[in-house]
């Protein structure tokens, strides 16, 4: 057989032996006791089994090199589907892949159902495969990023979590095949949701993940009125301009509602805050909820 193999092996019956058993005496006997039809036979039979071992060895590499290549496949789709929906971990191996293993064995047998076992989706597979995806995600955004001429950034620091912390989201837009728009970075802002330290974060976000090359250039910097923003002295804007001159600022859609409605006709103003009032009354009773849905639905 292949004399760079780690095992010894006959190329007839494919018994694997030692290296104590390649004495001539002993695989003597191997031949004459196991196959007495092959002891007169030539050279060349021995190479054709050899060859015939190869193959077969080949062949089963590929097909053990494919399966398992599927069945990550197979754990890589289910851990981004439970990422999109937000779903606890421990789902995947409680109910997805009972259910999919007994959909299989009805469909297609009990011997197909029995390949949904060599998928792996424990907890900490998922959790892994899961920061994974986020690592290959994150890096192509930073790679494309780097082969755009320029972009544009939205800032929000007003965001807070269940825990009741600041955190500072970043989203950019560049051109790349289309319009993208993608979450650039998400930083915990631990003591102050000041200009300085927002602008800590964000330089902390770069030179680490080294996302600028340095012939880019930001065109526009969207954000809300808050003070730590629009400061004309330590406001993150101010600062970030002074970085890349050729930057606009603007505000968000919201914060334009926001300014739109201050210098708004008073009679207007009075009749959408009457509505408003209204509308808040009816969605904090049920009842009330109820019976304004039974009663638009005959109007």
């Amino acid at each position: 057989g292949n004399e760079q193999a780690s095992e010894r092996q006959c190329i007839n019956c494919y018994k694997i032996v030692t290296n104590g058993y390649l004495v001539p005496s002993k695989l003597k006997r191997h031949l004459e006791c196991n196959h007495s039809s092959l002891v007169h036979k030539g050279k060349e039979i021995f190479k054709s089994l050899a060859l015939s071992l190869q193959a077969w060895s080949s062949m089963m590499d590929r097909i053990s090199k494919n399966e398992n290549e599927n069945t990550t496949e197979a754990s890589f789709i289910d851990s981004l589907y439970i990422a999109k929906a937000g779903k606890p971990h421990t789902i995947a191996e409680i109910l997805i892949k009972p259910c999919v293993k007994d959909a299989v064995s009805c469909m297609l047998g009990p011997d197909k159902a029995k390949k949904i076992d060599t998928v792996q989706l424990s907890n900490n597979t998922i959790s892994k495969q899961i920061y994974t995806i986020s690592e290959s995600v994150e890096n192509a955004l930073i790679r494309s990023l780097k082969t755009c001429d320029f972009f544009g950034l939205q800032l929000d620091e007003s965001c807070t979590d269940v825990a009741g912390l600041a955190i500072l989201l970043v989203f950019v837009r560049y051109p790349f095949k289309m319009q993208i728009e993608e979450l650039l970075m998400s930083e915990l802002l631990e003591a102050y949701t000041t200009g300085n330290e927002i602008i800590k974060a964000i330089d902390k976000c770069v030179q680490k993940k080294m996302i600028w090359n340095g012939t880019s250039t930001c065109v526009d910097i969207c954000s809300d009125g808050a003070a730590a923003m629009v400061g004309k002295v330590k406001g993150a804007l101010s600062r970030m301009k002074q970085v890349d001159g050729n930057a606009t600022s603007s505000h968000s859609v919201i914060h334009r509602h926001s300014l739109a409605t201050r210098r708004m006709a008073q009679d207007l103003k009075v009749v959408l805050d009457g509505a408003v009032k209204i509308i808040n009354h009816v969605k904090s009773c049920l009842l009330l909820a109820c019976l304004l849905k039974l009663t638009t639905k005959y109007m």
